[in-house]
């Protein structure tokens, strides 16, 4: 079965180059939902990159699933090929991690 064509028209980050810069991104309450937003509009992301930096298991669900990625500490995983417009970390605050994606 082919899946088409697919496209991206932009990049997203836990941080706009604006801000200041940090190493990674931490959760600020348990079970944080990070919508992908660009200027106020919920984006798909077709391409995902999350990089685990902290000393657990770091698990996150993609907004769109039921299911859970799960990612050793020190370990990264692409979640490509899908439409994605966010993700839920589980888990306590004061996780820390980077993500990075294509969106459309």
């Amino acid at each position: 079965m082919s899946i088409g064509n697919l496209y991206s028209s932009g990049f997203i980050s836990y941080q706009l180059a604006t801000d200041t810069l940090t190493e990674y991104y931490t959760t600020v309450e348990e079970d944080e939902v990070i919508m992908f937003v660009v200027d106020g509009e919920t984006r798909n992301l077709n391409s995902l990159f999350i990089e685990n930096v902290g000393t657990g298991i770091l698990y996150i669900k993609p907004y769109e699933s039921d299911y859970v990625i799960t990612i050793p500490a020190g370990d990264s995983c692409s979640y490509d090929l899908i439409k994605c417009s966010g993700i839920q970390v589980l888990g306590s605050a004061g996780q820390i991690f980077r993500w990075s994606g294509m969106c459309y």
